[in-house]
């Protein structure tokens, strides 16, 4: 008696996929003797079209109901029909399941040659190309990972010898009814993913054979609804955390009872670890779903109690009748050899267009080194500098480290602050030198402009092929007045936020899509802040653009402001505490004073006013009233170039530099407007030319997308019409060093007397009263200890207050009386705040009359013992001294280190895990795989980036490589395997 076959559809919002499958299952040449249609509640015509179809048995369940609880409930209500007997076979379908004619013909001429077998599966290959395969056979690796085999390969009959396999799709299934009813159906614990591959191992174990029949075919629709456990519309997350679920379920459900219970207690600590794995791997969606599968199993979610019960009451045969049907690692690593070299190739363009090497590149690299040694020979060989904005750093990392978040920020009578962000960045930059911090400083002035240059070339890298057009923009940003203004009057901050700029933007392109680069960006971006508060209002206006327009990508765009909120927050409730809250945008550093220009004047690029004869120019713009003008028309052809843009057709680029054109104009002239920071009673106001980097920045882009829309020739000459405008525009501030009228020079390391240095060297605490005079008649004082201020030690809190301190008081008192008595001996006093010396620095012509009533009032002081004129000024030490100070409340705090207090520590904590969590995401460990999915989701979007200047040149060769690729690679996330042939667990709802 021939065996019965009972056809089991399940849909779900799939009305137009069932009409095809039920037409296929009608034209069969076996057709089913019986049909069960499951409706999962659907809200299309889908119950409709089952009614149309007259089939034997019609159920409607609720649209949550899986695959495999839809299939129980249809087979239960067979049996209890009694329409069923001994030795029936079910054929498992879903909506998009459309069978060729003979399918169901092969498979059961396969179960008749083969006795012993309980379940068969056909090839499934895609609805809208029969000659690739969606899968032919499941398996796993040794760890228990589950694999769809032969995924997405092209069907040539290579695989017609294939037998015996560990499991088989559930979509086209066909089962013997025994084994269904003795294990009980899929597991209730597995929804979706590797149901089938679970069941069909469980056959196996329980005595069973699992077989495959090349010659069936069944058609699938990879748009097709799937069922509420998985479809088409489910977010990445869920997918993972799906496919997480199933391999801690099936992992839990075949342990020995004795190891069940301590394996399952000890899933989410397992998981924990696995998500500081996937944090390296740049996979933070795996986090959040290796928790949620770890809980939910270990909570019962899944039922792997129940399961692995079940399990070993219907298993009878030994894990050794399976390992012949495992993947071995040999064979996972010659498919993962293969992906390798095929994922070579699909980087191949993309590794092209970053090589130095035959783009002009290593050139530009060469010529802006030679040029930046050259203008720095005065420099090589050094270890310190100083004048202007630079001091020393610290002499220890340890030191560096130690002054970044809450601490001592006034040594005089050691008052606790934050300290500023850009405290970070120079504990990172000396941190490189370790062994002489100050070192690295030298270094960055010496390497300054390659640096800019190849962080402009690599920016323009990405936006075009044409090599002249990057050697232009890297040549132009290297020589933008706001940078070699920086280095000659030592504006460190200035100078990184500078170099930081370019990379921020070519980071940013791609953040959307790229884990790494999104944590990338928010570290490149909290460097630039941090060295340039008043960034932050162009950079927020910029993000908020990009946040709302962006696309796909929000979450990552949106976290990369996590870094430069962690790192202000702390800083802006101080000043909003002091009821100084625009003081948070005050430059960090050594608070140095500029004359503004005019607002027009901006738009040259110079932070100061060339009419007053900035220092760098050492007298040679002196009485020269057209300089603004010559400089105006040397700067005309980029601004013209970058005007010109919106009329070409790389206009959506030049609206993203014009946008960043206008806001670093409109910064730098409202900055120059505000003042927060006091050196005595003059107000410094802000500097404006890191706001003029970025503006430059926009500049060039504009000026790259005009460029790149014109003939090369022709582009060619404009561009060096541009850029000799540019080099005669920098050329004196880029010379200052080498004609000795930079402010920064050569430094031993002090600042200040070599007697005052040796002895902080020795006791840190020692305390040197500075009285400097003004030209206003005024005196600036302020007390430093040990060796002196350093670069790292400079505090905003401390620039930006506006009233005077207790310690402030202390100071005035002492020297208002030194200066105006000369019998004064504030023995005591100079005990309790630990001053052993008083240092009076040269002040300037219109101060010499302060001065010298300073100097003649102290050495009239018998308490005070000359020390004679120093490189800083005439120093004075204290008679009878002390090493530190014996005033309780000023020695307490200055033993505190930033760890000393819960604040302290608590900010460290968190401050410290975050970034470093975001510096682990930014390091590229995603290797080619991660590349390859940057370039996969880009050749799936259609035309070009907004960023390409090379307009649709390379757009047949584009297509052609997406065609090509398109036949073995499949859609991936970074985490995935990216070409599918093996390594993925099997998510794909094939029913």
């Amino acid at each position: 008696m021939r065996p019965g076959v009972t056809a089991i559809l399940v849909a779900r919002d799939a009305s137009r996929s069932l009409e095809r499958t039920i037409a296929a299952l009608e034209g069969s040449s076996r057709i089913p003797d019986r049909v069960v249609m499951v409706n999962l509640a659907s809200t299309d015509s889908t119950l409709e079209v089952m009614r149309a179809a007259e089939p034997d048995i019609l159920l409607t369940l609720e649209t949550e109901t899986t695959f495999g609880a839809a299939l129980a409930e249809a087979v239960a209500v067979l049996e209890e029909q009694g329409l069923q007997s001994e030795g029936d076979w079910l054929w498992l379908l879903s909506a998009d399941n459309a069978p060729e004619h003979d399918a169901l013909e092969q498979l059961l001429d396969t179960a008749e040659r083969n006795p012993s077998l309980e379940v068969t599966g056909p090839k499934l290959v895609r609805s809208d190309d029969a000659a690739t395969l969606v899968e032919f056979g499941q398996s796993m690796l040794q760890n228990g990972e589950s694999l769809r085999l032969r995924e997405d390969e092209l069907d040539q009959g290579q695989f017609d010898q294939d037998s015996d396999v560990l499991g088989v799709a559930a979509g086209g299934m066909l089962v013997r009814r025994e084994p269904w009813l003795a294990l009980e159906g899929f597991d209730p614990g597995l929804p979706a993913v590797d149901d089938a591959l679970d069941f069909c191992t469980r056959v196996w174990l329980a005595g069973g054979r699992v077989l495959l029949t090349p010659s069936a075919r069944v058609a699938c629709d990879p748009e097709a609804p799937g069922t509420a456990a998985m479809n088409p519309g489910m977010s990445a997350s869920a997918v993972e955390a799906a496919r997480d679920t199933a391999r801690v379920h099936r992992s839990l459900t075949k342990t020995p009872a004795a190891a069940f219970g301590v394996l399952r207690l000890l899933l989410i600590p397992i998981a924990l670890l696995k998500g500081i794995w996937h944090l390296v791997r740049k996979r933070p969606r795996r986090i959040l779903a290796e928790l949620r599968s770890a809980s939910r199993v270990t909570f019962g979610k899944t039922g792997a109690a129940r399961s692995r019960a079940q399990f070993a009451k219907t298993r009878t045969e030994p894990w050794t009748v399976i390992e012949p049907l495992l993947v071995s690692a040999e064979e996972n690593q010659k498919t993962l050899g293969l992906q390798r070299e095929e994922l070579r190739a699909l980087t191949h363009e993309e590794r092209e267009r970053y090589s130095l090497v035959g783009s002009g590149g290593l050139w530009v690299l060469l010529v802006s080194t030679v040029l930046g040694l050259g203008l720095g020979l005065s420099l090589i060989g050094q270890s310190t500098l100083s004048g202007g904005g630079l001091l020393p750093l610290a002499d220890s990392i340890g030191t560096l480290w130690g002054r970044t978040g809450y601490g001592v920020r006034d040594v005089g009578d050691g008052a606790f602050g934050v300290a500023d962000p850009f405290t970070y960045v120079l504990a990172v930059l000396g941190t490189l030198t370790f062994w002489h911090p100050s070192l690295s400083i030298v270094l960055l002035w010496l390497f300054a402009l390659p640096l800019a240059a190849m962080g402009a070339w690599l920016l323009v890298a990405r936006l075009t092929n044409r090599a002249g057009l990057r050697a232009f923009a890297a040549f132009a940003w290297m020589l933008a007045p706001p940078l070699v203004v920086a280095l000659a009057e030592g504006r460190i901050a200035a100078v990184i936020a500078h170099l930081v700029l370019p990379w921020l933007i070519f980071s940013a392109l791609s953040a959307s899509r790229n884990w790494s680069r999104a944590a990338a960006t928010g570290l490149l971006a909290a460097i630039a802040i941090a060295a340039a508060p008043i960034l932050a209002l162009p950079i927020a206006i910029v993000w908020l653009v990009w946040l709302v327009i962006g696309g796909r990508g929000f979450v990552q765009r949106l976290l990369t402001a996590v870094p430069t909120l962690v790192l202000f927050a702390p800083l802006a409730v101080a000043q909003w505490n002091r009821g100084r809250p625009l003081a948070l945008f005050a430059d960090p550093g050594v608070p140095l004073a500029s004359t503004a220009p005019d607002a027009w004047q901006m738009l040259l690029g110079f932070p100061g006013s060339l009419l007053e004869d900035p220092s760098w120019a050492g007298g040679l713009l002196e009485g020269s009233p057209a300089v603004p003008i010559v400089a105006a028309a040397l700067v005309a052809p980029l601004f013209l170039l970058a005007l010109l843009a919106p009329g070409s057709r790389n206009w959506r680029a030049s609206l993203f530099g014009l946008q960043l054109l206008l806001l670093g104009f409109v910064t730098a002239a409202a900055a120059s407007r505000f003042g927060f920071s006091h050196v005595g009673v003059e107000s410094i106001s802000l500097w404006p030319g890191s706001a003029q980097s970025l503006m430059w920045l926009g500049a060039l882009i504009s000026a790259a997308a005009t460029l790149g829309a014109l003939r090369p020739r022709l582009s060619q000459v404009f561009a060096g019409v541009t850029l000799v405008g540019i080099v005669l525009l920098a050329a004196l501030p880029a010379t200052a060093l080498l004609r000795g009228d930079a402010l920064v020079g050569a430094g031993d390391g002090r600042s200040l007397p070599a007697i005052v240095d040796a002895q902080g060297r020795a006791s840190d605490e020692v305390g040197t009263l500075v009285i400097a005079p003004l030209a206003s008649g005024a005196v600036e004082v302020r007390l430093e200890r040990g060796t002196g201020d350093s670069l790292d030690s400079q505090s905003t809190l401390r620039t930006t207050s506006v009233g005077f301190s207790a310690g402030d008081q202390r100071l005035a008192e002492l020297a208002v009386n030194f200066a105006s008595d000369s019998s004064y001996r504030p023995t005591e006093e100079l005990h309790a705040l630990g001053i052993s010396y008083l240092l009076v620095p040269e002040g300037g012509s219109d101060a010499a009359t302060m001065e010298g009533r300073l100097v003649s009032s102290l050495d009239a002081n018998f308490g005070l013992r000359p020390a004679g004129a120093t490189e800083f000024g005439t120093l004075w030490q204290v008679v009878g001294p002390t090493l530190e100070p014996t005033d309780p409340s000023v020695s307490g705090p200055l033993d505190t280190a930033n760890t000393g207090t819960t604040l302290g520590r608590s900010m460290l904590i968190v401050q410290g895990v975050l970034l470093a969590l975001t510096l682990l995401a930014a390091l590229p460990t995603g290797g080619l795989s991660a590349r390859a999915a940057d370039v996969r989701r880009r050749e799936k979007t259609s035309g070009r980036p907004w960023y390409d200047l090379d307009g649709d040149t390379d757009g047949d060769e584009r297509m052609l490589r997406r065609d090509v690729t398109a036949l073995t690679v499949d859609d991936f996330d970074d985490d995935d395997d990216v070409l599918g042939t093996g390594a993925r667990g099997g998510d794909h709802d094939a029913r």
